[in-house]
């Protein structure tokens, strides 16, 4: 369980992202965007972000209480987090470096947050 500010969590969540796909951008580009994806695949991927999405909904609701609806903001962060990370690493985006490139990810995140609370 995570007790710490949302953007400590979602940090973290944008970094491991990141660690998981670098390395081997050219194998993450064929598996995450030329390969078929098998059901079995696509399931995991799924349980994966639907448990993070549940971790920092859990968070939202303790550490911003005047936050609408914490599971759809939970869920959109997770998606958007991921999709911007897919990109990121198969094409980079504008001239961002990784450093960057979290810091602007999470700023937009947390902006999201702070006009939705």
């Amino acid at each position: 369980e995570h007790g710490g500010p949302p953007e400590t969590l979602l940090r973290r969540f944008i970094e491991a992202t990141l660690d998981a796909h670098e390395p081997h951008r050219d194998l993450h580009r064929v598996v995450f965007t030329e390969a078929p994806h098998p059901p079995e695949f696509h399931a995991c991927v799924l349980e994966r972000e639907e448990t993070l999405a549940h971790l920092l909904r859990d968070v939202l609701a303790r550490a911003r209480p005047s936050l609408p609806d914490p599971d759809t903001a939970a869920h959109l962060i997770v998606q958007t987090v991921e999709a911007l990370c897919h990109r990121f690493v198969d094409h980079g985006i504008h001239d961002l470096d990784r450093d960057r490139f979290v810091e602007e990810a999470l700023a937009m995140a947390a902006g999201y947050l702070d006009a939705r609370a």
